[in-house]
């Protein structure tokens, strides 16, 4: 058993343990997926569809347009793809480090309050004995 201070900081020390290429990708795969992101698609998309639609644009969509759109949506598309599943896997393996400390927390904690249970019954039962009084004890659930 340890001090208190050897209990660990399981998001301090995943962090410290990932290269820096995991934790660009974890931290553009938590931007991605927002609802700002999301409303930002939507309005380049409004935005596209209504400038089509004004008075002074002759047609629907003149030839470059059309193709510009398109290259810029596929491009976004194929870029994020890998880099959101790189992120993915990134996040995966911060979980299970993380899972993995605070499993060992738990044990630390659990040993740490049994350590703490066996001394107090011990202070009492010290105390019985000095005062000649019955104490009623409670059994404790484990």
């Amino acid at each position: 058993m340890g001090n208190v201070n050897d209990s660990r900081n399981a998001s301090v020390e995943t962090l410290a343990a990932m290269s820096r290429s995991d934790r660009l990708s974890m931290a553009i795969t938590r931007r991605v997926f927002t609802v700002w992101m999301f409303v930002v698609i939507i309005a380049w998309t409004v935005a596209w569809v209504a400038w089509q639609l004004l008075p002074f644009s002759k047609h629907f969509d003149p030839l470059p347009g059309l193709v510009i759109y398109l290259l810029l949506s596929n491009f976004v598309q194929l870029m994020l793809m890998p880099l959101i599943g790189a992120g993915q896997a990134a996040e995966a393996k911060f979980d299970v480090l993380r899972a993995h400390i605070d499993h060992e927390n738990g044990i630390w904690l659990r040993q740490a309050l049994q350590l703490l249970i066996d001394r107090s019954e011990d202070m009492e039962v010290h105390e019985v004995e000095q005062q000649d009084v019955p104490v009623p004890t409670m059994p404790l659930k484990p």
